[in-house]
């Protein structure tokens, strides 16, 4: 080969290997930015998991679902147990569910639990609004439940599940005793609030629906009880493990009285049958 050539060749092939050197320098600086790209978003993924707004059903104003203070009785003091055995409490707790979704652009919870086969009740300002409602069991199960019933007036939903738990009882409301409230306070673990009913706590509460609208009578139990959010639609138990009624409501001014629906108000949902499933309750 003479030099010419050779030159030749020599200038192709530096030319060839500025080629490949190039083309592995851009592979290299595409693989280098999406990495930079994939780290960057992971934080930001972070954040927009963080920023999900999550949310207990707050109580509404039970002052305001009763209409007149003068008639709230003097409940005395919150109990220091709640008087249900350890067999009567495992029972009990494997019909009570969380029931969570998303509603209203948040993430939020309440407690249902197991009225009849294949339904949960809860309070009908728990579902306002939910897309998609699921209930977790006591063994962190979760399952898709549809809204069946729903009457605002009462507050008071119906899901249908294919929950497993037994259907608790429901018994009429004592006028003294001391009880138990299965919940989920701020979505976490189930436990057993003391409540005690000491002197003439039912009455007939008057006053809006959940949505503010007209004033209506709801048959009502006052509690000694400390609830919290995410307690909305937990059942109210006796020592034998039947429902007497389903809290609803705190008092604004006193964290140590809380508002249930007596059974009957519960019964009377049931009564009516639930029906097809509905879609999510405008939000209030």
């Amino acid at each position: 080969m003479n030099p010419a050539d050779v030159a030749l060749f020599a200038s192709a092939a530096a030319v060839l290997a500025a080629v490949l050197l190039i083309r592995a320098s851009a592979r290299r600086l595409a693989l280098f930015a999406l990495i930079v790209a994939v780290v960057a978003a992971v934080p930001a993924a972070q954040r927009a998991l963080r920023d999900i707004p999550n949310s207990d059903v707050s109580f509404p104003s039970g002052l305001a679902i009763l209409g007149d203070a003068d008639q709230i009785p003097d409940v005395g003091p919150v109990p220091r147990s709640s008087g249900i055995s350890d067999r009567v409490r495992r029972r009990v707790e494997r019909s009570v569910v969380k029931v969570t979704g998303r509603a209203c652009g948040e993430l939020v919870t309440g407690t249902g639990w197991v009225v009849s086969d294949g339904l949960v009740a809860t309070n009908a300002h728990v579902v306002v609004g939910m897309l998609d409602p699921r209930v977790v069991d006591i063994s962190g199960t979760s399952q898709r439940a549809a809204l069946v019933g729903f009457d605002p007036v009462l507050d008071i939903a119906l899901l249908s599940s294919s929950s497993t738990g037994t259907p608790l009882e429901l018994r009429d409301s004592p006028q003294t005793g001391t009880f138990g409230v299965f919940g989920h306070p701020h979505g976490r673990p189930l436990r057993v609030a003391p409540a005690g009913l000491l002197v003439s706590g039912s009455i007939n509460g008057q006053g809006p629906d959940i949505y503010g609208q007209g004033s209506h009578r709801r048959p009502v139990m006052v509690l000694a009880t400390q609830l919290e959010p995410g307690d909305s639609g937990a059942p109210v138990v006796d020592s034998e493990g039947a429902v007497v009624a389903m809290t609803f409501a705190i008092d604004p001014d006193d964290d140590s009285i809380g508002y249930a629906l007596e059974a009957s108000a519960v019964q009377r949902v049931l009564d009516t049958g639930p029906g097809e499933r509905i879609p999510p309750p405008p939000c209030r």
